[in-house]
């Protein structure tokens, strides 16, 4: 399990230079690319639901998107439904710039899936979604009542 831990680590600080890297020249922090692709892929997300899809607490999202409108990337809209909420859309800057993240991540996965079959990519990815599943629950309970999670 160690080595599971190992590579789980170094595949995700690779993938982070990797983005920081590639998204400097749109002027896209690593923290902020998973919020314009969501917005973008699903505008008029709330808040609360934007952070439960990328797996981020409330209060990250909201300084994240306090940047992303102040840079000009997210309209946010007082929710019809829920005074207190917010919901999120996409601005003409964001939707710009979408296809060109879109591209990046599409190709570091190439990267990352380089030499493996697809029955081995649908393997990785059944087993991964599995293991975020995971992450996300472990996440959500108590850590002092660990048995709860099994």
């Amino acid at each position: 399990m160690e080595k599971l831990n190992k590579l789980l680590g170094i595949t995700a600080r690779k993938s982070q230079v990797y983005y920081g890297n590639e998204l400097a020249d749109l002027d896209i922090s690593t923290g902020q690319y998973m919020f314009i692709v969501s917005i973008c892929e699903n505008a008029g997300l709330s808040q609360e639901e934007l952070g439960e899809k990328i797996g981020i607490n409330k209060s990250t999202v909201a300084k994240v998107i306090a940047q992303l409108k102040q840079d000009g990337y997210v309209v946010r809209e007082v929710d019809e439904l829920d005074k207190r909420g917010y919901k999120l859309y996409p601005t003409e800057k964001a939707k710009d710039v979408y296809p060109k993240i879109v591209e990046i991540l599409d190709q570091w996965k190439e990267y990352l899936v380089m030499g493996l079959t697809d029955e081995e990519i649908t393997t990785l990815l059944t087993l991964m979604t599995k293991v975020e599943s995971n992450a996300r629950k472990y996440s959500k309970i108590n850590r002092r009542n660990k048995d709860e999670f099994k």
